[in-house]
């Protein structure tokens, strides 16, 4: 789902709005949210907003966020097993 908010918004404004759109999937039974990416512009006193790697000194262009809750985005449950193969079905050797 792809979701556009146009206009300009402060950050507790950008913040309420995300909380909204948030409040609105969790009271219709949402209980996880999967592949986020946001794309915004930042500003400071009406000029675009660029973050810099201290160390090189070049513009970051991703930043990659795997919060207080990181998990493997594909892991197996302990509960599958292997279900052995019957008799006639295993390979001869």
């Amino acid at each position: 789902m792809k979701i556009s908010m146009s206009g300009r918004y402060s950050p507790d404004e950008f913040a309420e709005a995300i909380d909204r759109v948030i409040q609105n999937f969790t009271s219709n039974g949402a209980d996880e949210f999967r592949a986020v990416t946001l794309y915004f512009n930042a500003y400071r006193e009406k000029r675009h907003l660029q973050l810099r790697d201290e160390e090189s000194g070049t513009t970051v262009q991703h930043l990659q966020y795997d919060g207080p809750f990181a998990r493997p985005y594909r892991s197996i449950s302990p509960r599958i097993q292997i279900v052995d193969q019957p008799d006639d079905k295993k390979p001869r050797s």
